[in-house]
């Protein structure tokens, strides 16, 4: 963050553009232009810095992460759960994994907020397929499934029982 107008000119004289713009405007500001964007860009950075202050580090959800990663031993249960084939299919539609490991809720938070820190209900995924699944996406192909669909991925990551468990829960 700049601190003071004078940096923010500095800024401006040296690249061309203020530190909020991606790309140099066709015209050149003037300096009543230059201080309101200063005003805005010090207001912006008071309100993101005021974000960060409020949010406290949730110990309990990172306790339970850490318990779920460890339980999964670190590995993407959707993965482990394919067969060659298709693993095929994933890799040739898509040719990689991120290899960024997330905590997946089964029942997604904003549907049950009792399960949010149950450990039955987060898995390890890859961060592909948490996305593709929370996105209503197929997790090899990437194209749009339904609700049902979605919910045979889960019952194939968790299993019948737990499933069933957790829909009883929420």
């Amino acid at each position: 963050m700049l601190n003071s107008f004078e940096e923010y000119i500095e800024f401006y004289n040296k690249y061309g553009r203020c530190i909020d713009q991606v790309q140099r405007p066709k015209n050149k500001l003037n300096e009543i232009q230059l201080f309101r964007k200063w005003d805005n860009y010090k207001k912006k950075e008071e309100r993101k810095e005021a974000k960060r202050a409020d949010k406290q580090v949730d110990e309990k959800w990172l306790a339970v992460r850490e318990e779920v990663f460890k339980r999964d031993d670190y590995q993407c249960q959707l993965y482990n759960k394919l067969n060659f084939a298709e693993k095929a299919l994933f890799f040739n539609s898509n040719g990689y994994l991120t290899k960024t490991i997330d905590p997946a809720h089964v029942i997604p938070r904003s549907l049950s907020k009792n399960l949010y820190y149950d450990p039955d209900n987060i898995v390890t995924l890859d961060r592909i397929f948490h996305s593709r699944l929370d996105a209503f996406k197929h997790p090899l192909t990437g194209e749009s499934i339904k609700k049902s669909d979605v919910e045979y991925w889960w019952v194939r990551i968790i299993g019948w029982e737990l499933w069933t468990k957790l829909q009883q829960l929420k």
